[in-house]
């Protein structure tokens, strides 16, 4: 009888430590989704400063550098701009899995990703929205060839600086923000349209060879930025 009594305790403090474990791990999401959040809207502020600097200057945005972007942005107080490493789609994916049926969870991730195929669970059967109707695949394709066009540009331009200090992480953003300026100006749409065409033609584009090497030869020119 004794014996049962403290393998009864034994379960009981085992699944009093998988509980407080598992709050623990949601608290970590939680957490990580609400930095990201915030690093999000940082990057919404920094993209609206590149964007006003260029109407400012009466400068093309095709016409934008590296170095013309790197230097308006890096003039902002410290304050204002992080270069943290962005939320990987992996780890959001990872994160919804777990813990998807939370409320909070549920809030941040539709902040951060309102796109998110995770938020049309219930309307699988419904047609496109008819805004990403009209950017079908060939254009989405094309705009991420032009994406890859820019940053290889970047590239190139950060790498061809002798003597010139540039910090790895503040390029990698700086190339980011600009590119979805020159996007902007050249296609007439935000990173949050595009985000929406590519979520609404994922199944298609995943399985398109030209957009998979695009998106393999972007990972490849934005790894350049990583610090040696």
């Amino acid at each position: 009888m004794e014996t049962l009594c403290c393998e009864h305790c034994e379960l009981m403090e085992e699944s009093r430590v998988c509980e407080l474990s598992s709050k623990q791990e949601l608290l970590k999401a939680q957490q990580i989704l609400s930095e990201s959040v915030k690093e999000q809207d940082n990057y919404e502020k920094l993209y609206t400063h590149v964007r006003e600097n260029v109407g400012g200057q009466n400068l093309p945005a095709t016409d934008l550098d590296f170095h013309q972007a790197y230097k308006m942005i890096h003039m902002l107080d410290s304050a204002d701009f992080t270069c943290r490493s962005s939320l990987s789609e992996d780890e959001l994916e990872s994160i919804i899995a777990k813990f998807g049926n939370d409320p909070e969870v549920k809030e941040l991730v539709s902040k951060l990703a309102p796109s998110h195929k995770y938020h049309h669970h219930d309307s699988d059967d419904e047609a496109p929205d008819a805004d990403d109707a009209e950017m079908d695949c060939d254009k989405v394709i094309a705009v991420h060839r032009f994406m890859l066009e820019e940053v290889e540009k970047f590239v190139e331009q950060f790498k061809a600086a002798p003597g010139v200090f540039y910090d790895f992480a503040t390029a990698r953003v700086v190339t980011g923000i600009a590119v979805l300026v020159k996007i902007e100006d050249r296609f007439h749409m935000r990173k949050v349209d595009l985000d929406r065409a590519v979520a609404c033609w994922s199944d298609l584009l995943d399985t398109d060879p030209d957009f998979r090497l695009i998106t393999q030869k972007l990972n490849e020119a934005l790894s350049e930025f990583d610090a040696p």
